[in-house]
């Protein structure tokens, strides 16, 4: 059966998630390693002529990367996504509703200043969010410098409205839904209390296919919220999630909500993780009208990363001597040598550019304090062999063997080595002021708020954070002071009830984070205002700031034509699901730009492409299990209804790259 679509209706389209630019710059081994992967990716969208790059978030390993890292992001970008090739992609929506966020609201490859060959298109994650004063990140930077169309981004978080990107080739129109990165918390109440509404085509809604991507926990593990499957729309027709590593790139049915899941995993080794040491994946999707094709890409630029567990106990060593931990350690090098860097060797590829030294991670589980030794210095034999040699082996007591007592270790037995350190911040700060007396307890800064500021400081570089809170809280404190006209004898007294009348840790957790992501952040006052204690008490969440400012003249035109296919810019009128409905002003605002017809799409392409040689077909699944094959015959591709309606059938094929 021929299986081929119609080239004319199909959008293909790369999808690549968590890149992590930066990570590990400043190591002399892995300090390029975000940077090959990211390159490969780009070539495969290249050779795959895709019509455009969505990412699932998190370019950027940090929020505020390195000088060096922005070059060398924007060199690839130059380099690959920059040129005369023919864009078939018609952007329907309205650009000033879609990029508002953005200094220039219009998509890249319609602005007349730009000649854009591949365009991307982002969410921002939780390692690039925006944060800070300004609410600014590097995606902001790459939006105004007309290299990635950044969507997405919220600025109030009371009610969450997600607007689609419309697009159409041919027969195919597409809508996708981006969720940037929200804290899993605070994300799950507004699911549950229905404050997130997706504003669905108004026009011809059943003839759109519906991708959704969002950044967010999608696997409960302990300690750490998460986003269940069952709380996303049922009208979606597939997922693309990001955040999460581990590669599970094949499409994983939902029965509840009728949708499909894909989650390709991270680009790029960021943590010593069992879970990283799956093979990397990015994939090209491939839409006809209501049905999807999805083909796996297996990254060849990859460093070899192997991750293995093993148990003392299993070996049957004899410890003898003075020294056991001395043949325990022949062994493990026996191992590695042996085991570990055989398997990375059957890692490497073909491809020049993957770098050589692999990475090994060998978890030890023991049972008594005298089978440790030294990880560090035993890692130096290591060096030149693998790319991690310090950190190479790190060694886990058992769980039954921790609730020995103290003072039971030889005299002469090593110092255990370093446990992995797996706790919050907040839980940190907890543990700590439990030791110490009540007197020495904090009367006005809140351990919430302290965690908090601390976190920023630590993981966003935010240095101005704990100043900002440290000065909020004492404004708050005096007004409250200056509220009760306290006299001074009294003042701890007053402070403890201060202190009893704060909001839960949630409210709390909301309203720092209020503040640090508030554009007035920094603005200090002469003197402190009074403040009564009613802002203390309040649970409502303020926007985070005005928009920002867009400038004279912002107004997109046409692009400049050359025999591109341009699409036309106006937005196609559209209606809200799972929430209260949209209002007539907003559907006039989407509707007064709605394109009066399609303009004819660019017929032909510069250069022929060469048809690759086709790949088994390893699965063909289908909604219904009832289903008929995929017709060659575009008329048969069969509709997808949505809610209220229950769903018709929808196919897609899963192509292995095996």
């Amino acid at each position: 059966m021929d299986t081929r679509l119609n080239n004319e209706d199909e959008v293909t389209i790369m999808l690549a998630t968590d890149i992590h630019l930066g990570v590990n710059e400043k190591d002399g081994i892995r300090a390029d390693d975000s940077f090959i992967a990211f390159e490969e990716i780009l070539k495969i969208s290249h050779e795959k002529d895709v019509d455009f790059i969505l990412l699932g978030g998190d370019l950027f390993h940090d929020n505020k990367p390195s000088p060096q890292c922005l070059h060398k992001c924007l060199a690839l970008l130059r380099k690959y996504c920059m040129g005369n090739k023919p864009i078939h992609v018609e952007f329907l929506s309205d650009q000033r509703t879609i990029f508002k966020n953005c200094v220039f609201p219009t998509v890249n490859y319609e602005d007349p200043n730009f000649n854009i060959s591949i365009p991307i298109f982002s969410i921002h994650g939780n390692h690039d969010d925006p944060s800070g004063f300004g609410r600014m990140s590097a995606l902001d930077l790459l939006s105004v410098s007309g290299f990635v169309n950044y969507f997405g981004k919220w600025t109030d978080l009371n009610k969450v409205k997600v607007y689609p990107l419309m697009l159409q080739k041919g027969a195919t129109k597409l809508a996708i839904y981006g969720l940037s990165h929200i804290k899993d918390d605070r994300l799950y109440r507004l699911m549950k209390h229905n404050e997130v509404e997706y504003i669905t085509p108004f026009e011809d809604a059943d003839s759109f296919f519906n991708l959704m991507v969002l950044h967010q926990n999608r696997v409960d593990r302990p300690g750490t919220n998460h986003i269940p499957e069952n709380l996303l729309p049922s009208f979606i027709d597939l997922v693309f999630w990001g955040h999460e590593h581990d590669c599970r790139v094949k499409p994983e049915w939902n029965q509840e909500k009728q949708f499909y899941v894909t989650q390709p995993g991270s680009s790029v080794v960021t943590s010593l993780c069992e879970g990283e040491a799956l093979e990397k994946h990015v994939a090209i999707l491939k839409v006809q009208k209501q049905n999807f094709k999805l083909e796996p890409i297996l990254l060849k630029t990859i460093r070899p990363f192997v991750f293995d567990t093993v148990k003392l106990s299993d070996w049957n060593m004899k410890l003898y001597g003075n020294n056991p931990s001395d043949i325990i350690q022949e062994y493990v090098d026996k191992y590695i040598r042996s085991k570990l860097l055989e398997k990375a060797k059957d890692l490497k590829t073909d491809d020049p550019n993957q770098p050589t030294l692999p990475l090994i991670r060998l978890r030890i589980e023991y049972e008594e304090e005298y089978e440790c030794f030294n990880v560090v210095r035993f890692g130096q034999t290591f060096t030149g062999q693998v790319a991690n040699p310090a950190n190479m082996v790190i060694m886990k007591r058992k769980a039954a063997a921790r609730t020995s007592r103290k003072g039971n270790r030889a005299a002469d037995a090593p110092e255990p080595s370093i446990p992995d350190i797996n706790i919050s911040m907040t839980e940190l700060i907890e543990q700590y002021f439990e030791g110490l007396p009540e007197k020495a307890h904090m009367k006005v800064l809140s351990r919430t708020w302290l965690a908090e500021g601390m976190s920023r400081f630590i993981d966003k570089d935010e240095k101005d954070a704990l100043d900002d809170i440290i000065y909020h809280e004492m404004k708050k404190a005096r007004g409250y002071l200056e509220k009760e006209n306290v006299e001074p004898d009294n003042i701890t007294e007053c402070l403890n009830r201060f202190n009893e009348m704060r909001m839960d840790r949630t409210q709390e957790l909301e309203e720092v984070q209020r503040l640090l992501e508030s554009d007035t952040r920094g603005q200090r006052d002469s003197k402190a205002p009074t403040q009564t204690i009613t802002h203390i008490l309040s649970d409502d969440d303020d926007d985070f700031g005005p928009p920002v400012a867009k400038l004279n003249g912002s107004k997109s035109e046409r692009g400049r034509g050359r025999g591109r296919g341009r699409g036309s810019r106006g937005g196609k009128a559209a209606s809200s699901t799972r929430g209260a409905k949209s209002s007539a002003s907003e559907r006039s605002m989407l509707d007064s730009t709605a394109s009066k017809s399609i303009t004819s799409l660019s017929t032909a392409r510069k250069s022929t492409r060469t048809t690759a040689k086709s790949k088994s077909i390893t699965s063909y699944l289908s909604r219904a299990a009832d289903s008929d094959e995929m017709s060659q015959d575009s008329e048969d591709f069969t509709q997808t209804t949505y809610k209220p309606s229950p769903k018709k059938k929808m196919k897609f094929m899963y192509v292995d790259d095996e």
